[in-house]
């Protein structure tokens, strides 16, 4: 029965699916064409690994005897029909001009892309301890120019180790990943399979870059969410600081009225009133930037003290002579 059911999978094909020994690899039956019993059999086609350019034939019939292995699970589900009798129906000889080879194609071998780059927490504290030690090392081959020397080269400085730091994290999660790449996809022996090996060492590469574009992409939007995420609380400051501007401007302008109505001295309460609520809300919100800009990248931190700078300066230069 072994080479009536190579000349059925190989010729014939079964309703949809078709058996393909390609580099080692048989792809599975058409999977809504046969039922839970047939893909029993087809996992047992899918375990044989075989060279197709060595023992062609020899590797034709070890697949025929995992098929016939599976064959009487196959009969026994419920199946169509059509199946059943295809497999009932093939004929005891294989046709004279029948060529096993014919079933030996090379398609290019699709390796899924792994598309979920999510971490576990311990993996994130790999990744993160992995990435400040990089850029310790970082720091020491590259120079901290002073910052009040040479500002735009302290800022290009820190620029330079925002971007390594994104470089940092992408390779090690990249890496890190891979490893499960690795387990779901053996590395072939590449002295008994050179080929191979030459085509695992291929898709692993493009899967790698792959994978990387996508971690890159996904660290970069990280990023910039975090400096975002900086820069709103930094313009909510400054609308705040403006319209404290306005209150003072308006205290001014009633201070300087000489005669004060009822009405003067009521605007004048509120607005003291609104500068104390502002100088509140103020205070909360440069201490929440102090904190962050002491924790946080130098390109951060950078950017968190010198919009507090500009705006400590616009603020003392508002208030002079006002109270």
């Amino acid at each position: 029965m072994v080479l009536p059911i190579i000349a059925a999978v190989g010729a014939a094909g079964i309703e949809g699916g078709s058996a393909v020994i390609a580099g080692g690899t048989v792809a599975a039956v058409g999977a809504e064409a046969v039922g839970a019993g047939a893909m029993e059999a087809v996992k047992a086609v899918e375990a044989v690994a075989v060279t197709a350019e060595k023992g062609v034939t020899g590797a034709a019939l070890r697949v025929a005897n995992f098929v016939e292995q599976g064959l009487e699970k196959v009969k026994q589900g419920a199946h169509p029909q059509g199946i059943l009798e295809k497999l009932s129906n093939i004929p005891e000889v294989i046709p004279e001009n029948f060529d096993i080879t014919a079933t030996v194609v090379k398609p290019e071998v699709t390796i899924p892309v792994p598309q979920n780059t999510e971490v576990t927490s311990e993996a994130q504290k790999f990744i993160d301890q992995k990435t400040e030690t990089s850029l310790a090392k970082w720091d020491e081959e590259h120079h901290v120019p002073d910052k009040n020397r040479d500002p735009e080269a302290y800022k290009q400085w820190c620029q330079d180790r925002w971007q390594a730091e994104q470089d940092f994290i992408v390779d090690t999660k990249t890496d890190l990943i891979m490893q499960d790449w690795d387990k779901q996809n053996p590395e072939p022996d590449k002295a008994a399979d050179s080929k191979g090996h030459e085509d695992w060492t291929k898709k692993r590469e493009e899967q790698k870059s792959k994978l990387k574009d996508e971690v890159k992409k996904e660290t970069k939007k990280q990023k910039e969410s975090e400096m975002a995420e900086v820069m709103e609380k930094i313009n909510r400051l400054k609308m705040l600081y403006q319209e404290r501007m306005d209150i003072i401007e308006g205290i001014k302008a009633v201070k300087g009225k000489p005669e004060k109505t009822e009405q003067d001295k009521i605007d004048l309460a509120k607005f003291q009133v609104r500068k104390s609520e502002l100088d509140t809300a103020i205070k909360i919100l440069e201490t929440d930037l102090k904190s962050r800009a002491g924790r946080a990248a130098p390109l951060v931190t950078l950017t968190i003290m010198t919009a507090l700078m500009s705006m400590m300066i616009y603020k003392i230069g508002q208030e002079q002579g006002t109270f």
